[in-house]
């Protein structure tokens, strides 16, 4: 049977030519040190509006479309870049372990979606004597190609480059050509990477003229001498032509080597550079190479490389750059766009990269493909390091139950290698790769050993990276040493206690990375701050790279409002739901709070006090190559959370991985009694960079400097009345009314002159929505939290009663079960008002736990505390705590304690499904008032969480899109003594015990007041009895 191409395993590619770097041809030296692709005369873009004609099978593609005189002219157009299910075409399709037909590799479904592609396009004229090289930078997933009717070749390889030379094919004035993609082919069983699946010619498509036998390669290596002192850089130049070559270095406009050499084959230039500068992610020192082909005295084309020097070392399991044992602060990142899928563009890129290094990122996994060539010339020139993995994934064998099935096989042994071989041969030249990856999740087998093999025999100044290849163990994290095929012992989600026992480790010879781990998704990711003291630990530890940058929901509109879609939104099935919304920022690139910590978490300065009374502070350095002084220091004395001083801080430069004391000059006799302080101090950049401007904080702690506040005891009002009917009781003092609900158990009314505050009154409360780390795949504590209904509970009276009333207050005893149907009531809870004459009231909860059955407690919980709905027009909340921003036991670090305020609306932080969001914890006190300043004031004499929204819990956990989240008038106010952790048990650990809320009795007192901001402020209510 002749099988079509895309059917037939033994087809890697038909009339491709050799993967070799990225090489765009100029016309002259100076341009090519400009590098402006745009300004060359020998390159074409054809990237633009093409015809296209949409089929659901291979068979119905129009028939002879490829052939001169083909009317199109009933088809449809289609941007390229740009993959079709943005165009109406197809579905788009999330699957993570999936494939959408039966596991028969390598045979797929003849029903194979396709795509025709046609458009003209001319030749220059001064590319006669020219050599017309067509160039795919990258198509999904495989393609058979034409020119001007005839076949010109077919490729695979989704993230690759395929290049043909077609200058045999073409003609004078309009040429033809025809592109016919194929959704799948056999490399659909090694592209089954977690992401939406999209299709079409999502990467550049351009023409290249080069010289005939002119310059096909150019590999540039380095060595660096003991000490650093020297380095002899080496380009590798192949030319068939027999033509002189001429190779440039400029160190930025001092031209500091040059050689002219007749080359016929491969042919090494040589130059000795003395105290070079070295590139690392930190300080990303470039050279410029141009490499010319010289004819006729003249140069006829010239080839530009960004070269940077560096040296990679592993010594006793420590992973080195330029002698530096570096720590991986990383991300793992795909290719995606919310409006585009694969096709993004290059200012979608800079702004990935300039949000990377504002957030202290420092290197880049390319998960799980390489990704667009232009982001390593980024990389390159910002500085991040890349680890840079190939195209290559089997997670749909998993389902089946052998992940390595093809990678066991010999008969794919040749695909894997050319997966390996194309990814290195398009990138040797970039200095920011630091570690080739062979893939990921496709098992552990013998094709990967070839495929590292490969790489060994053309590169061994990089490390091999693969997470599968473990000696094998009888569970994955029982695995503890890497297999002898690579470099790197690598992990995903390991715990911080594995992370710590490998740490501990004394008989490895490989550093320990994290590829994956701190999953994403959701509110999330907690415990950055567990892991990264770990990470410090041992020298070891490489680090990590969170799992993920972005998250890859589709925008959408629904009924005018934005929305972001995922698996199983489009009818598409298998999907995998919403488990691509697992990234630091939103789909269109506004940071998530994770990101926020994770900045602040791996900042590269890091202060502790030591006398903070007399401003002594050890600063730490946790740069890996430079020192400190391109940063400026300012300090901040706050005052209830109030700067009260300021200054800058002097003399603190501090070399790498290095502490030292510094003293911070505030006035220490200016403190006074009864007020809490904190010291701030700021490390910003000194000057522009590329990525940020002059002032951009990088680094930022906060200080207590030992003080308290003691609330002054008063209470000296007197004067309150007391009334109570069957179903009410009533306590009224100069200025509130306070009504209790017999029936209902609870506080039901809080007139405060006139105007009521309260809609529904305090009760307790263990629920939120649960978050995606609540889920950890349909297992996690969101499903004992269901079975135990405790988003049902209903509250049971059991008694109210006036215990007390005199001039000065009185009491309410309240008694409560607590439960939800069908199962016993496990909360039983007294709740006791003192309300006093001057209007505030304090509530005392007493809570004792119970079974919820005969055979089972209940599962740690959520939250422990009471929640509230205010009144409409309460629509303002201010709070002493950590802020701006939401926070939550396990991250909280970049949420500095300080007075902070605005519309109860802004609190909410947006996740693309709806869950819990927007606590604000270690609260000393919280306000909600309306827009003239009245409302509810409260505090404990222990710190609180609080959050304030404008929906319930109830349409928070029904909600599965952003667009179906309404909003309601009243405020919802949660007072809650304690919250849990977050975890990252989306894809990983759970929250970690200590962060948990567990089911004991527990007792907690708040004191509400209601106030009037015009008369007293929350600051000095906090500090008084009234």
């Amino acid at each position: 049977m002749n099988l079509p191409h895309w059917q037939n395993l033994n087809v890697l590619g038909r009339n491709r030519l050799p993967a070799h770097a990225t090489l765009i041809p100029f016309e002259s030296e100076k341009k090519a040190v400009q590098g402006e692709r745009g300004l060359s005369d020998y390159f074409k873009l054809l990237s633009g509006t093409w015809d296209f004609k949409y089929a659901d099978a291979a068979a119905k593609a129009p028939k002879g479309f490829e052939k001169d005189g083909f009317d199109t002219s009933d088809w449809d157009s289609i941007p390229v870049p740009g993959c079709w299910q943005f165009f109406g075409y197809d579905i788009k399709n999330y699957l993570n372990t999936d494939v959408p037909f039966s596991v028969m590799a390598p045979q797929i479904p003849y029903e194979n979606p396709t795509g025709c592609y046609k458009r003209e396009f001319t030749v220059p004229e001064n590319w006669a004597d020219k050599r017309i090289i067509l160039v795919f930078d990258g198509v999904c997933n495989s393609f058979n190609l034409w020119i001007n009717g005839t076949f010109a070749g077919y490729s695979q390889g989704s993230h690759l480059p395929s290049e043909f030379d077609i200058t045999d094919m073409l003609r004078d004035g309009k040429n033809t050509i025809a592109v016919e993609v194929y959704k799948f082919s056999w490399s659909t069983y090694i592209e089954t990477q977690d992401m939406f699946n999209f299709s079409g010619i999502f990467r550049d498509v351009y023409l290249l003229a080069k010289e005939d036998g002119g310059v096909s390669d150019v590999k540039i290596t380095s060595h660096l001498a003991d000490g650093f002192g020297s380095a002899t850089l080496c380009a590798e130049v192949l030319s068939n032509g027999g033509y002189d070559i001429n190779v440039t270095l400029y160190d930025g406009d001092e031209k500091i080597y040059s050689e002219t050499k007749k080359v016929d084959g491969k042919t090494v230039f040589k130059t000795e550079i003395a105290n070079p500068k070295l590139w690392s992610a930190e300080k990303p020192n470039l050279y410029t190479m141009v490499t010319s082909v010289i004819k006729d005295g003249k140069t006829a084309e010239a080839y530009k490389n960004n070269v940077g020097i560096k040296k990679i070392e592993i010594k006793d399991a420590v992973f080195y750059v330029n002698g530096k044992n570096i720590k991986v602060k990383g991300v793992n990142r795909h290719d995606t766009n919310t409006d585009k899928g694969y096709a993004v563009s290059r200012d979608d890129m800079i702004k990935d990269i300039v949000l990377m290094k504002q957030h202290n990122i420092n290197t880049v996994r390319t998960s799980h493909y390489p990704n667009d060539p232009f982001w390593l010339d980024l990389c390159d020139t910002y500085g991040l390091y890349v680890i840079d993995e190939a195209d290559l994934e089997t997670h749909c064998f998993a389902t089946v139950g052998d992940w390595a099935k093809i990678s066991n096989d010999p008969a794919w042994k040749d695909a894997y290698i050319d997966r390996a071989e194309r990814m290195y041969e398009r990138d040797k030249n970039h200095p920011s790769i630091i570690m080739w990856s062979l893939g990921n999740e496709a098992g552990n087998g013998q094709n990967h050993r070839a495929m590292a093999a490969w790489i060994r025999e053309h590169d061994l100044s990089r490390p091999i990276h693969y997470e599968r290849a473990a000696k094998k163990a009888d569970d994955y994290y029982e695995e503890k040493y890497a297999d002898d095929y690579v470099d790197v012992f690598s992990r995903m989600y390991a715990s911080v206690d594995y992370c710590d026992e490998i740490g501990r480790q004394t008989d490895s010879t490989t550093p320990f990375l994290q590829c994956e781990y701190a999953h994403a998704m959701g509110n999330g990711p907690g415990s950055l701050s567990d892991y990264w003291d770990i990470f410090y630990k041992y020298d070891k530890i490489l680090g990590g790279c969170v799992w993920e940058w972005a998250d890859h929901g589709m925008r959408e509109f629904e009924n005018g409002k934005e929305t972001f879609k995922y698996g199983g939104d489009y009818g598409d099935f298998p999907n995998d739901g919403v488990f691509c919304c697992d990234g630091l920022c939103t789909p269109d690139r506004e940071p998530h709070t994770g990101l926020l910590e994770y900045k602040r978490i791996i900042q590269p300065v890091n202060a502790k006090a030591k006398d903070i009374q007399n401003g002594i502070v050890t600063i730490t350095n946790t740069y890996d190559m430079s020192d400190l002084s391109h940063l400026c220091g300012k300090w901040e004395l706050l005052c209830d959370g109030v700067s009260v001083q300021s200054g800058e801080i002097a003399d603190f430069n501090t070399k790498p991985h290095d502490s030292r004391d510094i003293k911070i000059d505030y006035d220490a006799g200016a403190l006074k009694e009864n007020c809490e302080y904190f010291l701030n101090l700021t490390f910003s950049l000194k000057y522009d960079t590329p990525w940020a401007k002059a002032g951009h904080v990088t680094a930022y702690s906060q200080l207590k400097v030992p003080s308290s506040v003691i609330r002054e005891k008063k209470r000296t009002a007197t004067g309150i009345e007391t009334a109570e009917s069957d179903f009410e009781i009533t306590i009224e003092t100069s200025d509130v009314i306070y009504t209790f609900d017999k029936l209902g158990g609870t506080l039901s009314s809080i007139n405060f002159r006139g105007k009521e505050l309260l809609d529904k009154g305090p009760k307790l409360n263990v629920w939120w929505a649960p978050t995606d780390n609540d889920y950890q795949f349909g297992n996690g504590i969101e499903k004992k939290w269901y079975g135990c209904r405790l988003d049902k509970l209903q509250h049971y009276v059991r008694e109210v009663r006036l215990a007390k009333a005199d001039e000065k207050s009185a009491v309410v005893e309240i008694s409560v079960i607590v439960g939800p149907p069908s199962y016993y009531a496990p909360f039983n809870v007294a709740y006791t008002y003192e309300v006093f004459a001057s209007g505030e009231v304090e509530l005392t909860t007493d809570i004792k736990i119970g079974k919820i059955n005969e055979n089972d407690t209940l599962p740690r919980l959520a939250k422990i505390g009471l929640q509230m709905v205010l009144a409409k027009g309460s629509d303002r909340l201010d709070w002493y705590g950590r802020g701006p921003h939401e926070s939550y036991s396990d991250k909280k670090e970049s949420a500095l304690i300080a007075l902070y305020g605005g519309s109860v609306k802004d609190q909410e932080e947006f996740y693309v499904r709806p869950q819990e969001n927007g606590n604000k914890s270690d609260v000393r006190w919280a306000a909600v008032t309306d827009m003239f300043g009245k409302g509810i004031f409260a505090d404990s004499d222990e710190v609180l969480n609080i959050s304030a929204h404008k929906y319930t819990d109830e349409m928070l956990t029904k909600a599965d899109h952003i667009h179906e989240l309404g909003r309601i008038e009243e405020t919802v106010f949660n007072i809650d003594y304690k919250v849990s952790g977050l975890g990252s048990g989306s894809c990983g650990p759970e929250t970690l015990e200590k962060y948990w809320v567990k089911p004991k009795d527990t007792c907690f007192t708040v004191r509400l007041c209601p106030f009037d901001k015009n008369e007293i402020t929350p600051t000095a209510l906090h500090k008084t009895e009234l």
